[in-house]
């Protein structure tokens, strides 16, 4: 899957996650998610729903702070559960 598309995807959770946060407001991909009101109950959903949107497993491993800071960041932890490891 293209990146855009997956950003596209993850920016749609974000903002449905957020909805009443942002009150229309755009988000940005290099914004910390924390700084447009995503608290670490809106976390928890929405690592949910990353992992049904796209039919990955999170490993525990990479749920921190670091991957899951902006958009952006989610997008390449997303896009890595979903590329095949090389042989």
């Amino acid at each position: 899957m293209d990146r855009p598309i997956i950003e596209q995807r993850v920016l749609r959770i974000v903002a449905e996650i957020l909805r009443d946060k942002l009150e229309g407001r755009a988000v940005s991909t290099s914004v910390p998610l924390t700084d447009i009101g995503m608290a670490s109950v809106d976390m928890v959903n929405f690592l949910l729903q990353l992992e049904e949107e796209f039919g990955v497993q999170v490993p525990a491993r990479l749920v921190t702070p670091a991957n899951f800071g902006t958009v952006d960041a989610v997008v390449k932890v997303i896009s890595g559960l979903m590329t095949p490891a090389a042989a």
